[in-house]
């Protein structure tokens, strides 16, 4: 799953993946571990909550990415 345009698609609403994780109270470097496909299965439940923002912030569509 690559979801590296989600990175396009925040940039281009105005925001940093910095500031969408801090407004969203992820820890940077794990969202960035995900955009990036890197999360392992220690992490699965914060994967899923990334996701679960990413899509609810329309920055996400499953079978898209």
């Amino acid at each position: 799953m690559d979801l590296k345009p989600c990175i396009k698609k925040i940039r281009a609403s105005g925001m940093t993946v910095k500031g969408w994780a801090a407004k969203r109270k992820f820890n940077y470097q794990t969202v960035i571990k995900v955009l990036n496909g890197f999360a392992g299965k220690r992490q699965i439940g914060v994967t899923a909550a990334i996701l679960s923002q990413l899509k609810k912030d329309g920055f996400y569509e499953e079978g898209k990415a």
